[in-house]
């Protein structure tokens, strides 16, 4: 598996510990297939919990990595079927996104967690069109004064007339998604993708001053499947820096997958790193 996909599914599945998500993994209530409601509520919960905490361990100690990657996937994705209060957007993207990690392919665009990623921007973009309360600014201004309160907008709002900012706001909500969706599907310029989600995200966290559960850690973390992961690394330091010497075989023992080639000179930077064209330098003194 690639390395950039390896490390979203394991930076993924950490964030599902830290919100402790597998130990809220319900017992069948109101589930969206009838056939749920005759399995043993208790047997069901445990053995989601046990498999997802079983494939987690595996997942971390690079055991079984894809099988894994099912496991946890359709654990979740099974927990969030038992029952309707347990849905979420971001639970369900999260499982999506484990399972999608899996059938990706070793090598070329991972276009499975693009298309993922995609059609999420489109499908909330296109739900807000049709959507009168995001049309006419009524959404964001509840949002913000009732769900959220907002200092920052209330003062701005303040300003215009009545619900031009929030109207303003959510038809700009529905065109960054839009246009996501069409960068994200293109591949191009994989860089202005991450910047614009993350800044796109990071206002909104901003002023709601929330993560909408998972949502948002899942998707930052989706954003690793835009990444070129180097296959060779060339790190090169001054022989004569006794601090290097003692560090350098623990990161020699961290790199698993042995592409990073170490050589001492004598140049006058203490190390300079290069992955591919671009090279990252390192000038001041550390000698012990």
């Amino acid at each position: 598996m690639p390395p950039q996909l390896l490390l979203l599914a394991k930076l993924l599945t950490f964030c599902t510990f830290l919100i402790a998500l597998p130990f809220k993994f319900p017992q069948p209530f109101v589930p969206f297939f009838t056939c749920l409601d005759n399995v043993p509520g208790e047997l069901w919960q445990r053995s989601l919990q046990v498999a997802y905490l079983v494939a987690a361990a595996s997942l971390f100690c690079n055991r079984r990595v894809r099988l894994s990657l099912v496991v946890l996937g359709i654990s979740l994705l099974l927990a969030i079927l038992s029952s309707r209060l347990f849905y979420s957007n971001g639970r369900l993207f999260c499982g999506l996104v484990l399972l999608l990690t899996d059938l990706e392919r070793d090598r070329g665009r991972p276009w499975l967690l693009h298309f993922q990623l995609a059609l999420t921007y489109f499908g909330a973009g296109l739900n807000k069109v049709f959507h009168p309360d995001w049309r006419s600014g009524q959404f964001m201004e509840a949002l913000l004064n009732d769900n959220f309160p907002s200092r920052l907008y209330g003062v701005v709002a303040a300003l215009f007339p009545p619900m031009s900012v929030a109207r303003i706001m959510c038809w700009s909500t529905i065109v960054i998604e839009l246009i996501l969706t069409c960068l994200i599907l293109t591949g191009k310029r994989p860089r202005t993708i991450i910047w614009c989600v993350l800044l796109f995200h990071g206002f909104v966290m901003i002023l709601t001053g929330s993560f909408y559960g998972i949502f948002v850690p899942a998707v930052a973390t989706t954003l690793f499947a835009m990444v070129t992961w180097p296959e060779r690394v060339d790190v090169e330091y001054r022989e004569d820096s006794e601090l290097l010497d003692h560090v350098r075989p623990g990161l020699q023992a961290m790199d698993f997958d042995r592409i990073c080639h170490w050589r001492p000179t004598s140049t006058e930077h203490w190390l300079r790193v290069t992955a591919g064209s671009r090279t990252l330098t390192g000038c001041l003194r550390c000698d012990v």
